[in-house]
């Protein structure tokens, strides 16, 4: 286990290949443990240079919306969606606050973050 803070661009690369290597090594194992720090340190990585900010729910399903729905059909679309008829609207900011909680509590613990980095979010 040969392990270094991640400090370039190149040591990023590097990190990223030997990850993929060790990816399905089991836990407890040294190819675990060096998966687990390996991993922290990517992650801290990415954190400091490529810094995400989560896009204001709403703004997310405007965009969405115009990028993929018909925006004549917006309105129909979301009524199907939703299973709601007229206060599909009105609903919408209460689902996505309880989204949005339901993704902090995920956060929150190292199995929650493991499933949303599984689900593509971070």
């Amino acid at each position: 286990m040969n392990i270094k803070l991640i400090k370039s661009e190149s040591d990023y690369k590097e990190a990223l290949n030997r990850l993929e290597v060790i990816f399905d090594s089991k836990k407890g194992t040294s190819e675990g443990d060096e998966l687990e720090i390996l991993s922290l340190l990517i992650e801290k990585y990415e954190d400091e240079h490529f810094p995400f900010k989560f896009p204001d729910p709403i703004e997310a399903i405007k965009f969405t919306m115009k990028k993929y729905i018909d925006l004549e059909d917006a309105d129909k679309e979301l009524i199907e969606l939703s299973g709601s008829t007229e206060n599909y609207l009105k609903d919408m900011p209460i689902f996505l606050e309880n989204l949005e909680n339901t993704i902090k509590k995920m956060r929150s613990t190292k199995s929650g973050k493991a499933r949303l980095k599984k689900a593509g979010l971070k």
